[in-house]
């Protein structure tokens, strides 16, 4: 393996993680407003 595949590999793993790092924020969010929709829903 040369040294340019091995740079462009690593960059497709950046960005692989920060893809799935972004998923999984995004889903928390998501569980977050979710319950907060709930609550609020529950009170009222």
């Amino acid at each position: 393996m040369s040294h340019e595949e091995l740079l462009s590999s690593y960059d497709d793993i950046l960005s692989y993680q920060i893809f799935i790092f972004t998923d999984i924020l995004f889903k928390q969010k998501n569980k977050i407003f979710f319950h907060f929709f709930v609550s609020q829903q529950l009170l009222t």
